[in-house]
């Protein structure tokens, strides 16, 4: 494994583009500081959780030699290597769980309560248009209404406070698990679709480098028992694979998911686009309707900039992530021919240590210099966007 392997992380925060002002540096490959102090418990816990796991793919990894290539009833190598990638997939999500993964939550569900808000607010200043000045028993008045108004116009006041504290405990939680950049620029990630993804694999990333450093240490203390230190080789080569996998499955993601979306978004724009474009020759039209018209038109143009803007930066994700899936590919194989070839304990732990520069580069960032935004509005849009493609 090289730097290349986790360039694709890079991709991953197109939108913090220097150009816009955003310059993230690259992390720190010092260890998380949640490793000490009372934290070692959360680390002691994703251990016990992960190595259940892993175990259980080792033994199914195992297994394979022995089973056909292929046969109709009962297993076979290619449904255990299904699942196997299920297995590790149960990996990935307890590896990417980290303190920015839940302030990540938090963020999301704080915001759609805000917007929530802002609609009821919206709601409440309609209905005052035509209350009476007072309220009876069957109706609300006014009085009433500036009540409601004025105790939800806290409640949302006190929810954007909150927000602004949690999404400044998400940026020191991101530079804690190793990222280095502005303040700005980590805030940036949260208005892309993939951010969850983002922040999942900055966390699984990190804790693979930690359990091949542990793994290093167990292999270390069992270097006279060669079935103890083989087993140690082998959680480490599925770390490589639970990497492939989550490479793999975010190509599918982006392949399958969000692009088609887009897609579909690009077409019903464009259609609205040529609906409009042919209202504009009705020579009918008052030349206030022309202006509702001509305003409307320029509005659907900057949706479809913003939409092609936004194919760019998940195909750019997408190409990178697949670069990867190679590399992580062709990694695990040496590790796998190893662990199964390989039969003195001294040899494996060689090669475990030959590889620790690779597991911190897993961790290395390199921003490309590509602008997704090149206005306010364009922002907007892209923002827009995403929500569009959550729901």
């Amino acid at each position: 494994m090289t730097s290349r392997l986790c360039t694709f992380l890079a991709s991953l925060l197109l939108i913090c583009s220097p150009a816009y002002g955003w310059d993230l540096k690259l992390p720190s490959l010092s260890l998380p500081s949640w490793l000490t102090g009372s934290d070692s418990d959360r680390f002691s816990s994703l251990w016990d959780e992960a190595m259940g796991e892993l175990d259980d793919a080792l033994g199914r990894l195992d297994e394979a030699e022995y089973l056909p290539d292929e046969r109709l009833i009962g297993n076979d190598r290619s449904k255990n290597d299904r699942k196997i990638d299920s297995i590790l997939e149960e990996v990935v999500e307890i590896l990417g769980d980290s303190e920015a993964s839940n302030l990540r939550t938090e963020i999301m569900a704080l915001r759609e309560r805000i917007s929530s808000r802002r609609a009821k607010l919206a709601s409440l200043q309609e209905r005052r248009v035509s209350a009476p000045s007072e309220g009876g028993l069957l109706n609300r008045g006014k009085d009433d209404l500036d009540e409601t108004i004025e105790s939800e116009t806290k409640a949302m006041v006190s929810d954007e406070r909150t927000l602004a504290s949690l999404e400044d405990d998400f940026v020191s939680a991101m530079k804690k698990s190793g990222l280095n950049g502005s303040d700005e620029s980590i805030r940036g990630m949260l208005a892309g679709v993939t951010a969850d993804d983002i922040v999942a694999m900055q966390g699984v990333y990190l804790n693979v480098r930690l359990f091949a450093d542990k793994l290093t240490e167990l292999m270390e203390s069992a270097s006279d028992d060669i079935s103890v230190a083989k087993r140690y080789y082998g959680i480490y080569a599925l770390l490589i694979r639970t990497c492939l996998v989550m490479n793999e499955r975010f190509v599918e993601k982006i392949e399958n998911s969000y692009i088609p979306e887009l897609n579909d978004m690009e077409t019903s724009a464009e259609g609205l686009a040529a609906e409009m474009g042919a209202q504009m020759d009705d020579p009918s039209l008052t030349s206030s309707q022309r202006a509702l018209l001509r305003s409307n038109l320029d509005s659907t143009a900057i949706t479809l900039r913003a939409i092609e803007a936004y194919r760019g930066y998940l195909e750019e994700q997408r190409d990178f992530a697949l670069k990867n899936v190679d590399a992580f590919g062709r990694d695990y194989g040496v590790a796998y021919n190893a662990y199964r070839t390989m039969r003195l304990a001294r040899g494996l732990l060689d090669l475990v240590k030959a590889n620790r520069k690779d597991f911190d580069a897993l961790a290395s960032l390199e921003i490309p210099d590509v602008v997704v935004f090149s206005n306010d509005r364009l922002k907007k849009e892209f923002i827009a966007i995403t929500e569009g493609l959550k729901k």
